[in-house]
């Protein structure tokens, strides 16, 4: 309906539309200038409070405006008109207006977003002439908005807050009241709280959904906000578990995709590997002198490892070795003496305290895969003319008093940002850049947990006393699968 067709009537103020029997028409809720929000279940609901609205402010004498759907505004005159308010006399004199709300909407819309100069002009001059009709110098004008639910309905959210404050813009040189309504149910996505919040900030007053609002007593309503505030402390668990179980299933994603890429490796690996051990193993039978031949049988035990590791990584770890006793004390000597030069070479001073014959039941080649990472991680951690230590000496578990070792690697280096720390464990995650695949840590903490051990990491990054220390505790043996 276009706004040039509202008729006028500047005569005197038009006599009451009500029946005797209902000339008193239920009191409008809301003072002059008053924007409130309704929100609601049913339409049911919503109707009764427009009803009581619109037809106090016709029933004393004043202007109804309602900018709704169709089906809400054919719903409304039928309840106008039950109440003996003769809407066709209103209609012909002015003081009741019923507007189609996407047709209005499509009077101010530019590319998505209400036109504050256009809104002026189309509702401003709604306002005039529904004002004007009255007769009087300062009548009731009550008005209903449905025009930003249709924004909110059509996934334009900020649109709607727009819309909503060009209304509290335009209150400031018109006089009327305005009631809007949400349906509960366009609220139903975690990304409308804020939008929501905002929403019931632009309005001045606050209609809850039918459920409270048929509550007649202070405790029933007492009740219901502790049921309401009970479920949403139920949700946020919800949201909780949610959100723990999506980073369990993208950690179990990764899992599954660094186990494919060792195996794609490990099958890559595995050809020129075969070809290496065995140019060794002619070396060996070379008459090489005993310093070289040494050096040779060094190369040939770490290759046989490597080779190990390449078969478990072909059938995605689920080849393991039985568990055996090992002398931890030797292998932690072995990878030392394998790293020393390594670190020399950096000029970092490498230093071991190793309690001797330190024995437990575990996987050997996968511990020296444990303290090969540690150490390495160290010595690249490191800059120069700093220290590492290892150490590995008797000890209990702080819990339970069980028996087993503990080993330890302490650097000098600039230490793991607090941000870091809590995610170091996680696959691929890296602070290497380039470098580094992260991997390596995440490889660690799963064979100490496959060990029963406990790792702790203490880090600090303070000029003066900068470094990390990685402790991890070894039972002597494994407990019964």
């Amino acid at each position: 309906m276009s706004t040039a067709n509202i008729p006028l009537n500047n005569s005197s103020p038009p006599a009451p539309l009500l029946a005797p029997s209902t000339r008193h028409a239920p009191h409008t809720p809301h003072a002059p200038h008053a924007h409130a929000v309704q929100f609601y279940e049913e339409d049911t609901a919503l109707l009764d409070n427009i009803t009581r609205t619109i037809g106090a402010a016709l029933g004393s004498g004043g202007a109804g405006i309602v900018i709704a759907t169709e089906a809400h505004r054919v719903a409304l005159a039928g309840r106008l008109s039950s109440l003996g308010i003769d809407l066709a006399l209103a209609r012909r004199q002015g003081r009741y207006v019923a507007l189609d709300a996407a047709d209005t909407l499509d009077q101010f819309m530019v590319d998505s977003h209400p036109d504050p100069e256009r809104f002026r002009t189309v509702i401003g001059d709604v306002i005039t002439r529904a004002t004007r009709a009255t007769g009087f110098s300062n009548p009731s004008v009550a008005a209903f908005g449905e025009m930003v639910a249709l924004l909110w309905a059509d996934s334009n959210p900020t649109a709607a807050i727009e819309l909503e404050r060009l209304w509290n813009a335009i209150a400031l040189t018109h006089h009327f009241s305005l009631l809007c309504g949400y349906s509960l149910s366009t609220f139903g996505d975690d990304r409308h709280d804020e939008a929501f919040r905002l929403v019931c900030a632009e309005h001045s007053h606050v209609i809850p959904a039918e459920t409270y609002t048929a509550l007649l007593t202070e405790d029933e309503r007492h009740r219901a906000i502790s049921l309401l505030q009970h479920k949403a402390e139920l949700l946020n668990q919800t949201r909780r578990t949610i959100q723990q179980q999506e980073d369990r299933l993208r950690k179990t994603e990764k899992l599954a995709a660094a186990g494919q890429l060792a195996a794609s490796l490990a099958h890559e690996i595995n050809n020129p590997l075969s070809s290496v051990i065995n140019v060794l193993y002619l070396l060996k039978n070379a008459g090489l002198d005993p310093t070289t031949h040494a050096l040779v049988e060094t190369a040939d035990s770490e290759l046989a490892r490597v080779a190990r590791i390449v078969r478990q990584s072909l059938s995605y770890y689920r080849i393991g070795t039985v568990p055996r006793e090992l002398d931890l004390s030797t292998v932690v000597d072995e990878s030392i003496s394998i790293y020393r030069e390594k670190a020399a070479r950096t000029c970092i001073h490498l230093s071991s305290r190793i309690t001797p014959a330190l024995r437990i039941v575990g996987f050997g080649d996968e511990l020296r895969q444990v303290i090969d990472n540690l150490l390495l991680n160290a010595i690249e951690a490191t800059p120069q003319n700093g220290r590492i230590i290892i150490s590995l000496h008797p000890a209990r578990r702080w819990s339970t008093l069980q028996p087993g070792v503990r080993l330890t690697i302490a650097d000098t280096g600039s230490g793991i940002p607090r941000t870091h720390l809590a995610r170091i464990f996680e696959p691929f995650f890296t602070t290497k850049a380039e470098k580094g695949t992260g991997l390596g840590l995440w490889v660690v903490s799963g064979i100490v947990a496959k060990h029963d051990g406990h790792i702790n990491v203490r880090t600090s990054e303070h000029p003066a006393r900068h470094g990390t220390v990685i402790t991890i505790f070894f039972p002597s043996t494994l407990p019964t699968r």
